[in-house]
């Protein structure tokens, strides 16, 4: 079966595009998958948004196959932190994006606290997110985090 045959035979199961798209990314999908699947080129008026923030989500998701919607805690980080400059960069991205699951691992919960020294605020700021429960391949229970 071809990717674009496994990416139609999903979406018709779904209808949910991107949630096909995220499950093909915790498959381990690539940029690459996605293009040979004709994906990329569907994001030409896919939706409201551009064709260039519709692939800027794409990458974002794969940049972050644990997470659900992670623009929105890039946002939010924008929104919060001194420099946001440093999420133009993928580099930028990816520490904040370790950052916030060393933290749900390490304490379990279901918030993340930007110390004070990083904030426009000068205070800590807090950010709440839920977790998906998944199974992964091999039976073992796992957890995406929504934001």
């Amino acid at each position: 079966m071809t990717r674009k045959e496994i990416f139609a035979e999903r979406l018709e199961a779904t209808g949910d595009f991107w949630r096909v798209c995220q499950d093909l990314v915790n498959e381990g999908w690539t940029f690459s998958d996605f293009e040979d699947a004709g994906v990329v080129q569907d994001l030409y008026g896919f939706t409201d948004s551009t064709f260039e923030e519709n692939v800027d989500y794409l990458r974002n998701m794969l940049l972050a196959p644990r997470h659900r919607n992670i623009v929105n805690f890039f946002d939010w980080l924008r929104d919060s932190i001194k420099d946001p400059s440093v999420l133009n960069s993928e580099a930028g991205r990816k520490a904040w994006i370790n950052d916030i699951e060393n933290s749900a691992s390490t304490t379990g919960g279901d918030s993340y606290e930007i110390p004070g020294r990083l904030t426009k605020s000068g205070n800590p700021d807090l950010y709440f997110f839920s977790k998906e429960w998944i199974s992964t391949p091999d039976g073992e229970e796992d957890y995406l985090i929504v934001h």
